[in-house]
């Protein structure tokens, strides 16, 4: 147990609550797919005793997958910051090619929990080879940029096109056709949904990453390493205020989308009764309203204000924007859709 320890270390199992964050654009985008589907009836039983837990599964593998290749990566620097250098490689209780084997063992079991969904080898390595180029390329980021959140944004937030494709809904594909044997570009409602939705993914990592760079920003001074909490400097509060609204838009038109998606086909009062409550009072609204206390309480010269509005902010957000996909995906499809369809049936 001892000897393995290094390793629970090295994937951040220790600090599981790391975990939520990058299994929550999975989630939305699987939701996304469910809610803007037509016929939008209950998904045949496999899809949440299944799909679900595999898809969740997938995304801590990959949380996984990302903290050790950081972790070899930064070596060295983990060893020179005070808040890193009890990390296993940083302090040698695991080797650079164990820490190696260990990485390429993980993403071998990422491809295995992603394969069943998207069998197609085209299609797999469109959303996979993507992915897995940023997250390689992640910890370089911030040493050649000051954006090296936006890059994380970036890559987290893929998790909703993935997410999305494990529903059946192949974003990718319907973003780029085929027309005449040339490649052409098309946009439908329901792609500019997932599309807002990714961006509202990036924009809130963006946020959330820059607080928690705010506790290194001294180590990072001496050793060199670049962030957006050093280029922004005493302009943060005002350019991630900008963001907060921002993403709150990008959310709304999210919203926008899976009602325009839901109401079409619909007649009388199925359609009437189509509206975005749950998902306003328990996504959007409270993405704006957490994130406005974020910015008035956290202390950006203090690490621990700064851990502590991190941890909360991601964490808070992160539950009450599943929680209003959950229930709108209850509202739509487990009692309207089911009446509809009962009643078009009937007669």
């Amino acid at each position: 147990m001892q000897t393995a320890y290094p390793y629970f270390e090295l994937a951040r199992l220790d600090r599981p609550v790391g975990i939520p964050i990058i299994v929550f654009p999975y989630f939305y985008g699987f939701f996304f797919a469910l809610l803007t589907e037509e016929p939008s009836i209950p998904k045949p039983s496999y899809i949440f005793p299944v799909r679900l837990p595999l898809l969740l599964l997938s995304g801590s593998i990959l949380r996984a997958v990302g903290c050790a290749w950081n972790d070899i990566v930064d070596a060295d620097v983990d060893r020179r910051v005070k808040r890193t250098r009890s990390r296993p490689i940083a302090r040698g209780a695991i080797s650079i090619r164990q820490a190696s084997t260990f990485t390429v063992f993980l993403w071998c079991a990422w491809i295995l929990t992603v394969t069943p969904f998207i069998p197609e080898p085209q299609r797999l390595g469109i959303y996979t080879v993507p992915l897995i180029s940023m997250v390689t390329a992640y910890p370089y980021a911030k040493r050649v940029t000051s954006y090296a959140q936006v890059w994380l944004g970036l890559t987290l937030g893929w998790g909703v096109l993935l997410g999305a494709a494990m529903a059946d809904f192949d974003v990718l594909e319907r973003l780029v056709v085929l027309r005449g044997g040339s490649v052409g570009l098309t946009i439908d409602s329901r792609t500019q949904g997932a599309l807002a939705l990714y961006a509202a993914y990036i924009v809130w990592s963006v946020i959330y990453d820059t607080i928690y760079a705010f506790q290194d920003v001294k180590g990072d001074k001496e050793v060199g390493v670049n962030s957006m909490a050093l280029r922004l400097g005493n302009y943060a509060k005002p350019v991630l205020g900008c963001l907060a609204l921002l993403e709150v838009v990008l959310l709304a038109c999210v919203g926008g989308h899976m009602l325009e998606a839901q109401r079409a086909g619909k007649k009388g009062l199925f359609s009437v009764s189509r509206a975005v409550w749950p998902y306003t009072y328990c996504a959007l609204l409270p993405s704006g309203l957490i994130h406005s206390i974020m910015l008035v309480k956290v202390d950006l010269a203090s690490p621990k204000s700064c851990a502590y509005w991190f941890k909360f902010t991601s964490i808070a957000i992160g539950f009450s924007m599943a929680l209003g996909f959950v229930l709108q995906y209850v509202v739509w499809v487990c009692i309207i859709d089911v009446g509809y369809y009962s009643f078009v049936k009937t007669g």
